[in-house]
């Protein structure tokens, strides 16, 4: 199932994708291009969600734990907390804010990976919340396992219930300069 495009429903610009919670999904097939190997890398995206349980706002292999890949998710492991998520070994390596966002507003989240310097950077509204460290961070992620936007099908219970706007990756660190530039006009205006 695809959300619905509103109109008028982003955060910025004319439109943004409606999650129903249930079977909605943005399946973007595997590509080399949304392969990180052993690269820095950062993606993000607007959110706004009141649903409590666990949900993925992002995912590309790592679903299993022992897949290599990248994710984001809210509600783990309490309802509302954001996760960034990097998969280099058999072990999932998480930064997860203490702030519950399921309030049914409008939040810019951002994960930088700096592989070179081993860390997890996670912004939240355009400011730096968590940074940590990375093990084994050269270790190449990349996956045969498609991208899914708004949940992860083979977790049947991991469907964005919400609305996502203006999703992007990069295969740079984004620095906090144009973090914060993005969090306050968006991709299209920095």
């Amino acid at each position: 199932q695809c959300p619905n495009f509103t109109m008028g429903g982003g955060k910025l610009g004319a439109a943004g994708l409606v999650f129903d919670g249930v079977d909605d999904v943005v399946n973007l097939s595997d590509n080399n291009i949304l392969d990180m190997g052993t690269t820095d890398f950062t993606y993000g995206a607007w959110f706004k969600t009141a649903s409590t349980g666990f949900m993925n706002i992002i995912e590309k292999g790592a679903w299993t734990g022992t897949e290599k890949g990248y994710a984001s998710n809210i509600g783990t492991p309490s309802a509302g907390e954001v996760s960034c998520i990097i998969v280099t070994t058999t072990t999932s390596q998480a930064r997860t804010t203490n702030a519950d966002l399921h309030d049914d507003n409008w939040h810019h989240l951002v994960c930088v990976f700096d592989r070179g310097g081993g860390t997890i950077t996670m912004y939240i509204d355009g400011t730096e919340t968590l940074k940590g460290t990375i093990t084994s961070p050269t270790t190449n992620i990349d996956n045969t396992q498609p991208l899914y936007v708004g949940a992860n099908p083979p977790e049947s219970n991991a469907y964005f219930n919400g609305t996502i706007d203006e999703f992007a990756i990069w295969n740079i660190s984004l620095t906090s300069e144009i973090i914060a530039k993005h969090s306050g006009y968006g991709i299209d205006k920095s």
